[in-house]
């Protein structure tokens, strides 16, 4: 049985349809998925091709658990369909082609890839196809342990981002129309928040054709989607998490001279992302940025991380800037890339959130968690938060030896509570998180 609805997420499917063909021993359909990422940008279509080694000697559809023996097509948001075959048959193989693009592309895909019915043959190929993907890197030394464990951290650089390049050098748009990926494999599922600070530097070194082919994949994103990607899933953008590090990602690659893509024309396109208010995925509270030179907090609940991110943006792109000779650009981006002294607090040595007006918020740097000026930690992870000028970190927090001492006693100080929620035990038994709620306060003195 093929459940042609299913999904992880309860309900995700918003139509499907299916439809059985005895004669070429096949089951192909679709089904329009809104996940947890995919429903933020209107949806997935997914289609599919089932080929079965053995004839059909039954077979049918289903919807809402009404079987329709027989049955060749339905359609709906419950719907199945099954085969079955001869209980004679010892083994039956099937394979299955699938595509964003349609189902005469999912047949494509499956004729290429997979011609024949031979398991074990293709599972030979597989495990070809990983050892020389796996063969990047040549590693000696250490215990045998050591090296699996490091194999197997190749193995997971692969998890994401996806191609989905397909046959015939395919795939589907932003725009929702059918392209062709010239001389390029056409990526997505680009978590670039997630992949920016080490994935990417290490693709540059391991597999800078790989990173060309992501760059290139961000370039067709802001071609066909109108802005370069934040969170770029499947066949469109979640406009999820914060900064916009298609400026940190290609900035390093243009430092490092990777080339293959049209440096100024992609600059225009990120210069624009960081000077004016872009969808779906710019930069929130740009406005304050290029006015004030910070992220307010009465006008952004992660307004510290906004702007801590966005100083990192402006320097990749001054660099980006100065390789083009856009020397005032440069000038602009460099100045602006210091715009983190703005939330400095001299007196406390953290970054904290201030309001347009310029007064401060109330500060305490174990409950100043996600949505209360920061993203996913805490004023604590995020004071060291200034990759591009360390030296002016260590100057900010009074020189070498009193950064050295605040970042021993965070690595290695006894344990806080990191979060704005915070796991109390009453007699052995653990209750619910307790929701530490934000605490207003007109004075600049952090502990009013």
């Amino acid at each position: 049985m093929l459940d042609v609805s299913y999904a992880l997420e309860p309900f995700a499917s918003h139509g499907a349809e299916v439809f059985v063909d005895p004669e070429r021993a096949e089951i192909s359909g679709w089904t329009d998925q809104h996940g947890g990422f995919s429903k933020i940008y209107g949806g997935m279509p997914i289609y599919f091709a089932t080929r079965f080694s053995e004839p059909f000697t039954d077979w049918g559809v289903s919807k809402n658990n009404v079987r329709d023996e027989k049955g060749t097509y339905t359609g709906g948001l419950d719907i199945a369909a099954y085969a079955g075959f001869d209980g004679d048959a010892n083994e039956v193989v099937a394979k299955v082609g699938i595509s964003l693009i349609s189902m005469e592309q999912a047949r494509l895909n499956l004729e290429s890839e997979v011609p024949d019915f031979d398991f074990d043959e293709a599972r030979a190929r597989t495990a070809d196809a990983w050892r020389e993907r796996l063969n990047d890197v040549t590693v000696w030394g250490g215990t045998e342990e050591e090296r699996a464990v490091f194999a197997s951290a190749l193995y997971h650089l692969d998890v994401l981002p996806t191609s989905i390049t397909e046959t015939g050098k395919r795939y589907m748009g932003f725009d929702r129309q059918e392209h062709t990926a010239e001389g390029f494999t056409y990526y997505t599922d680009l978590s670039i928040w997630d992949t920016f600070r080490t994935y990417h530097p290490l693709m540059q070194l391991m597999r800078p054709s790989m990173n060309r082919d992501i760059i290139r994949s961000m370039i067709a994103m802001f071609d066909q989607g109108g802005s370069y990607p934040m969170w770029a899933q499947g066949i469109g953008e979640t406009n999820v998490m914060i900064g916009t590090h298609c400026d940190t990602v290609i900035g390093e690659a243009v430092v490092k001279q990777l080339g293959g893509f049209d440096i100024a024309g992609v600059y225009e396109g990120l210069r624009q992302h960081a000077t004016e208010p872009v969808t779906p995925a710019g930069r929130p509270g740009v406005e304050d940025w290029t006015t004030i030179g910070y992220v307010a907090s009465d006008h952004d609940d992660q307004s510290v991380s906004r702007t801590l991110e966005y100083a990192l943006n402006d320097y990749c792109l001054g660099k980006i800037a100065e390789s083009l000779g856009e020397n005032e650009d440069a000038e602009m981006f460099f100045d602006r890339a210091q715009n983190f002294r703005n939330l400095w607090d001299a007196d406390l040595h953290y970054f904290r959130e201030r309001r347009a007006d310029g007064s401060l918020e109330y500060f305490d740097p174990e409950f100043s968690f996600f949505f209360h000026g920061y993203t996913e930690g805490n004023a604590r992870h995020w004071r060291w938060f200034v990759p591009h000028d360390v030296p002016a970190l260590v100057e900010m927090m009074g020189g070498a030896d009193s950064f050295t001492a605040a970042l021993e006693d965070y690595l290695n100080g006894p344990p806080r509570c990191p979060t704005r929620f915070c796991t109390i035990s009453i007699t052995g038994t653990a209750t619910s998180p307790i929701f530490m709620p934000r605490i207003s306060s007109t004075s600049s003195d952090a502990r009013n």
